[in-house]
C-alpha cells in the first residue's frame, strides 16, 4: 500500500493520483473535511510523502507537466503548480473547466470545458524566459460536439490520445491520432472510467 491517509469516518481520503513522467514520484491528492484537497508527493523509492500546504479545490484535477511541475484544475481554471518551490502559476481561468491531462513529451494540456455541452480542448505550452512565467497559445478545440466529450488521456510512449464520447448516446472510449483523427475503439465493455497507466 502506498497511500495511507488519515481517516475519520467519512471525512478524508485519497482520490486523486498521477505518476510523474520519470516515475519516480506519486502526486495524489487527499481530501480534506473542509471540502478542499491537500496534495501530497510520494516518493516511489521509499515510500516518504511530502505534504504541500496549498489547498485546491475538493474537486480538483491534476497531471504532471514536468518531474517539477503539476497542472491542475481546481474549479476555477488551470494552474501549474511547482513542487520545488510550492508556487502556483494561473495557466487559464474558467470556471466549466472540469478534467486535464498534458503530454510531457509535446508540452500540450487537453482538459474538457463545459457549458451545456462539453467538448475537449487543448493548449500548447512554452517555458517564457523568467521562471515564472508561461506563455500560452490561444486553446484549441479538438471535439467539436452537441454531446459530452470528456476525460482526455495522453498516451505514454506517443502523440495519440483518448477520451469518452457520448456522441452516439452512451459512454464510448475514442482514440485519437497524432493528425487529429479520432476513431471509436469499439471497446466491448461498459465504460467507469479511464486511465493511462
Amino acid at each position: 500500500q502506498v497511500t495511507l491517509p488519515y481517516s475519520s469516518g467519512n471525512l478524508r481520503g485519497d482520490y486523486m493520483l498521477a505518476i510523474s513522467p520519470d516515475e519516480q514520484q506519486l502526486a495524489v491528492f487527499e481530501y480534506q473535511h473542509n471540502s478542499t484537497s491537500l496534495l501530497k508527493i510520494i516518493s516511489l523509492n521509499d515510500h516518504k510523502a511530502s505534504y504541500h500546504s496549498h489547498a485546491f479545490d475538493g474537486f480538483s484535477y491534476m497531471t504532471w507537466l514536468s518531474n517539477n511541475e503539476l497542472a491542475i484544475a481546481d474549479g476555477e481554471g488551470i494552474k501549474r503548480y511547482r513542487i520545488d518551490n510550492q508556487t502556483v502559476d494561473v495557466i487559464t481561468t474558467n470556471k466549466d473547466i472540469g478534467y486535464v491531462a498534458a503530454n510531457s513529451q509535446t508540452g500540450v494540456i487537453a482538459f474538457d470545458k463545459s457549458d451545456v455541452v462539453v467538448n475537449i480542448f487543448q493548449i500548447p505550452i512554452q517555458q517564457a524566459s523568467a521562471p515564472a512565467l508561461l506563455e500560452i497559445s490561444n486553446a484549441e478545440a479538438i471535439t467539436r460536439s452537441r454531446f459530452i466529450n470528456h476525460s482526455p488521456w495522453f498516451a505514454q510512449s506517443s502523440y495519440q490520445s483518448a477520451y469518452i464520447s457520448t456522441d452516439n448516446g452512451e459512454n464510448v472510449l475514442m482514440l485519437r491520432n497524432e493528425d487529429g483523427q479520432a476513431f471509436d475503439s469499439l471497446f466491448p465493455e461498459k465504460i467507469k472510467s479511464i486511465s493511462n497507466g
